[in-house]
C-alpha cells in the first residue's frame, strides 16, 4: 500500500506528525505552566494542523483513491480554519489565567 511515495518520503512525513504531537504536548504543558491564556488558545489551532497531516497521509496510505478525494477537501479546509484560528488566538491580548 506504500507504493505511491518512497520510503524516504513516508519516513519524514510521518516524523513530521509525530513531530507535531509532542510539540503540541509540550507547548500546552508550557502555556498551563506559565499560566497563559493565550498560548492555551494556541492548542486547538495547533490540532487543526495535526489533523490536516493525518487527512492528506491517509489518502497517500490508501494509494490516491479516487473515492477518497473528499480527503483533499477537508485537509484544505482544515488548514484554511487553522491559519485563521491562528489569527484569532493571536489577536487577543496576553492574559494570565
Amino acid at each position: 500500500m506504500l507504493l505511491k511515495l518512497s520510503f524516504q518520503t513516508w519516513y519524514i512525513h510521518s516524523l513530521s506528525v509525530i513531530d507535531w504531537l509532542i510539540f503540541i504536548e509540550i507547548f500546552w504543558q508550557y502555556a498551563y505552566q506559565i499560566k497563559s491564556k493565550t498560548l492555551i488558545r494556541f492548542i486547538p489551532s495547533l490540532t487543526l494542523f495535526f489533523l490536516s497531516a493525518i487527512c492528506i497521509l491517509s489518502w497517500h496510505y490508501f494509494l490516491n483513491l479516487e473515492t477518497l478525494n473528499w480527503l483533499i477537501g477537508l485537509q484544505s479546509m482544515l488548514t484554511f480554519i487553522g491559519n485563521f484560528s491562528l489569527i484569532f488566538a493571536t489577536w487577543r491580548k496576553n492574559v494570565r489565567i
